[in-house]
């Protein structure tokens, strides 16, 4: 995906999209980082409150039973290819919504976030956090983004040198 949009001329190529305007919520313009934060944080929330809702239905139970195999899920009466499309479906609504902030806290879209490095980082943070577990990925996310800061701050004064050694660790 990194190469077909960074070719695509529609989407600015590798340079993107620019002069996304800010979200505007009741007339107030979200342009400034701390007033985004807080509506990110509010989505956050709720995206976590629905998921831990949704696992702990009965359909939940069925979409838990899928991580065991489809043959034991189908065994049970579960219609597994129902459910498959709407985990599919609510994962693509909660990625077009964070795209979404994304898009309108940077205020440009480009390809360059969506590369291979940080597609590693992202499936690092869930694995990190637990992936099986509803907030793995915040917790995940917060582990790895603390750790790499505390890297690019303290690997420069380490090894006396401004070489970007942070990618190797």
């Amino acid at each position: 995906l990194y190469y077909l949009f960074g070719n695509i001329e529609a989407f600015g190529k590798y340079d993107g999209i620019a002069g996304i305007a800010p979200i505007r919520v009741f007339g107030l313009s979200l342009a400034s980082g701390r007033h985004i934060y807080y509506l990110i944080w509010l989505l956050v929330l709720l995206a976590v409150w629905s998921t831990s809702n949704l696992l702990d239905s009965r359909p939940g139970r069925a979409i838990r039973a899928l991580r065991g195999g489809a043959g034991m899920a189908e065994s049970f009466g579960v219609n597994t290819a129902a459910y498959k499309i709407v985990i599919f479906v609510y994962a693509a609504l909660l990625a077009s919504v964070s795209g979404w902030l994304y898009a309108h806290m940077q205020r440009a879209v480009s390809p360059s976030p969506f590369g291979l490095n940080y597609g590693i980082e992202y499936l690092f943070m869930a694995v990190v956090g637990g992936a099986g577990y509803v907030w793995g990925a915040v917790l995940g996310s917060a582990i790895v983004l603390t750790i790499k800061d505390q890297i690019q701050n303290w690997l420069p004064r380490i090894l006396d040198t401004t070489a970007n050694f942070e990618m190797i660790v």
